[in-house]
């Protein structure tokens, strides 16, 4: 399952139409109508119904519905927690040492410098 097509079925169901929601992605309305032929028949179900030129989740679109935005948002959780973990400036530090310099140099010395740096 392609992760873009998660963000176009998002996409044309908030919109419900197609052509809008083309040109929200910046992509061309064929484009995106194949990209969502493509993950329904990935799926095996029709997920929209075609109304004039509207289109609407069907009932399986919105049971979908609701996994993808949930699994997005899961995904951008975890993205913006690991961005933050990899920031030198916000991350920890574990810090192992043998006991003599644990009990009193180390903290000391960390104490020190944490203070310099607020």
């Amino acid at each position: 399952m392609n992760w873009q097509h998660l963000i176009y079925f998002k996409k044309i169901a908030e919109c419900e139409h197609l052509t809008r929601a083309s040109e929200e992605l910046h992509i061309s309305p064929s484009a995106l109508s194949k990209a969502i032929a493509s993950l329904e028949e990935e799926i095996g179900l029709v997920l929209f119904e075609k109304s004039g030129r509207n289109i609407q989740l069907n009932r399986y679109g919105k049971y979908f519905y609701d996994y993808v935005c949930k699994a997005m948002e899961e995904i951008n959780t975890g993205v913006h927690f690991i961005q933050r973990a990899a920031n030198v400036c916000t991350g920890s530090v574990r810090l192992c040492s043998i006991f003599s310099p644990g009990t009193n140099y180390l903290p000391e010395r960390f104490h020190r410098k944490r203070s310099s740096l607020l």
